[in-house]
């Protein structure tokens, strides 16, 4: 008996270890029984309503970006629109607005109660709007702040007829009236083209709307727009690829046109501008050097102190890179073709050193897209006899090589 178990259990063990192929799945089972739901848990607290997105206006600003504002406040911005409430307004920073009113081409002279709002005025020139919001128009109505003097402005355009479309880009938050399903219109002012949230150009006027920034508990990021098209709104005029002349100058308004004419359109406004400062007034303590961040040789390196005509050289009281990239030949305000003098600096940089390239179109109306000789050079050469055209196409070609 022990003998066979001997013999069996080596064969049980081998029969053990060779299995056989898996059998086919069962039919499922009866359900189980579902068990019981647990207890409710602990409410959570009520979440914060996010605040309504809204304008703010600039003052709403200042508590935490007090310098910025300080800034911005002595800017064209701050007061490219003032409203007038019966007498004349405060001057701004190193402007002073006319001691009276104009008097338009009926003869009628405007006291300070006959107007509603003063347009622009910041460094170069000012129109007003009367009591129904109408632009007054006239040989003399266009005060400009350097001079001190009146001179025309659109005196073809009846008075009491100009509308005032100027606050699309004079104001913060402006709403055409035909973009309203009530038409509104500023203080219900028949002139009126629109409506707007702040006179001048505010914070928001860049930014946006400000509320969730302002009042949100914690951060809210607001606009931040860094692209010279979004300058070019109001900084530029359509269609983008035409500069407008005005009585053989630059016509105003026209830096993104400008711009965009030449292969400097890959820089932004802000690479070189501080938005926030004036280009114009210069502020020893808050806006030194009028708000330029980047100077011409921050990028044209190779090109400094490589000047062809040594009485250029800056270190003896020459000309600056802009005196001749970007001379003084924009007709804002003031302006002379004869002598290429105007009052704001042209952003062609480009200069055509052919004396016989033509500056404008045939019809005059036209700028091209670079600076000849009569307008980079003349601006200081204007002795055509002492400086012929030939002397300055010699010494402008190559320069800087």
């Amino acid at each position: 008996m022990k003998t066979t178990l001997i013999y069996l259990s080596p064969l049980l063990l081998m029969l053990a270890a060779c299995e056989g192929p898996e059998g086919p799945e069962g039919s499922a089972g009866p359900p189980g029984t579902a068990g019981e739901d647990g207890e409710d848990g602990v409410d959570g607290k009520d979440g914060k309503s996010a605040p309504p997105l809204a304008y703010t206006l600039s003052s709403a600003c200042k508590p935490c970006h007090t310098t910025i504002h300080e800034r911005w406040s002595k800017t064209g911005h701050a007061h490219a629109m003032v409203k007038v409430t019966g007498q004349k307004p405060a001057d701004p920073p190193y402007t002073t607005y006319p001691a009276q009113p104009p008097t338009d081409d009926n003869g009628k002279s405007y006291a300070w109660s006959d107007v509603s709002y003063i347009i622009g005025g910041y460094g170069w020139r000012a129109v007003l709007a009367d009591v129904k919001g109408y632009v007054i128009t006239g040989s003399a109505t266009e005060y400009v702040t350097k001079t001190g003097q009146w001179q025309p402005y659109e005196p073809s355009v009846a008075p009491g007829s100009k509308t005032l479309t100027c606050a699309e880009c004079h104001t913060t938050g402006y709403i055409p009236a035909d973009a309203h399903e009530v038409g509104k219109k500023q203080d219900g002012l028949e002139g009126a083209a629109g409506s707007w949230i702040e006179e001048g150009v505010g914070c928001e006027g860049c930014h946006g709307k400000a509320s969730p920034h302002v009042l949100a508990v914690g951060y809210a990021p607001i606009t931040v727009n860094r692209s010279s098209a979004f300058c070019g709104r109001c900084h530029g005029h359509e269609p983008h690829d035409v500069i407008a002349a005005r009585d053989g100058l630059i016509g105003p308004t026209q830096q993104w046109n400008e711009i965009g004419s030449t292969k400097m359109r890959v820089v932004q406004c802000v690479d070189c501008h501080d938005p926030h400062r004036s280009a114009h007034h210069e502020d020893a303590q808050i806006n030194p050097d009028r708000g330029i961040i980047a100077r011409c040789e921050t990028c044209h390196y190779k090109k400094k102190g490589k000047d062809k005509v040594a009485k250029h050289a800056t270190a003896s009281g020459g000309p600056t890179c802009t005196d001749c990239h970007m001379p003084r030949v924009v007709y804002s305000a003031v302006g002379n073709a004869t002598y290429a003098a105007g009052d704001l600096r042209a952003h062609l940089f480009r200069i055509n050193t052919d004396p016989a390239a033509a500056q404008l179109s045939t019809d005059g109306k036209q700028v091209m897209p670079y600076l000849t000789l009569s307008l980079s050079c003349r601006t200081c050469h204007t002795d055509k006899i002492d400086k012929p055209d030939a002397l300055l196409q010699q010494n402008a070609a190559g320069y800087h090589d």
